[in-house]
């Protein structure tokens, strides 16, 4: 009995694992693909903001009709007005698009679903390890939480915080954390881009 009492938390333990960081990992990788996503889409919205105004300028600087035809059929005005009618160059619009998108599908679900994970990791390994040593699994307490740092190790950041750094549940939580600066990052990031009348982006920003 005793064996298979101790199987089965094994088995639960390993689940609740497995399932963790296969979540943390799409949320992880859907986060690496955002930015390059977001600068290339920037730099697409750019040239064609700039490719319309100097195709309007030079349409409006000619005063006879026959002229401004002609400035209509112009190779640039025509890219301005259709910059992604050939299929190489919509396949690759379609790409960033799908990269871009799929980042804030993955935060809506790891926010739908990092309760229920951080529960998981409690019952499924913190209490039963630490209840092997007699110890007691701590409470996640989020107002310490705020205080990580998340440019530095987070085993420092738990011991400087005087919690407990071999709780894989308060391992989860400081990464959640991260991932929300990270998150408020990327979204003034998006903010500055598209605010300015021509779209910008800071190509110094890290991946």
């Amino acid at each position: 009995m005793n064996l298979q009492n101790a199987t089965d938390v094994a088995a639960n333990a390993e689940r609740a694992y497995e399932k963790s960081a296969a979540e943390i990992g799409k949320r992880q990788y859907a986060m690496l693909v955002f930015l390059p996503s977001l600068r290339e889409l920037v730099k697409d919205a750019k040239t064609i903001v700039e490719a319309n105004a100097k195709a309007s300028v030079e349409a409006t600087g000619k005063t006879s009709v026959k002229n401004r035809k002609t400035a209509e059929r112009s190779p640039l005005s025509a890219f301005a007005s259709a910059p992604f009618e050939i299929p190489l160059h919509k396949s690759d619009l379609d790409i960033k698009q799908q990269r871009f998108a799929s980042y804030y599908k993955q935060l809506k679900a790891w926010n739908e679903n990092y309760d229920h994970l951080l529960t998981d990791i409690d019952y499924a390994i913190d209490r039963p390890v630490f209840k092997q040593a007699g110890k007691q699994s701590e409470r996640v307490l989020y107002g310490q939480f705020h205080q990580i740092k998340c440019s530095t190790s987070l085993t420092e950041e738990l011991e400087r915080l005087h919690l407990n750094p071999d709780s894989l549940k308060l391992r989860f939580a400081g990464i959640n954390k991260c991932f929300i600066d990270t998150s408020q990052a990327l979204s003034q990031l998006l903010t500055e881009a598209i605010s300015a009348t021509l779209p910008t982006f800071n190509d110094s920003t890290d991946p």
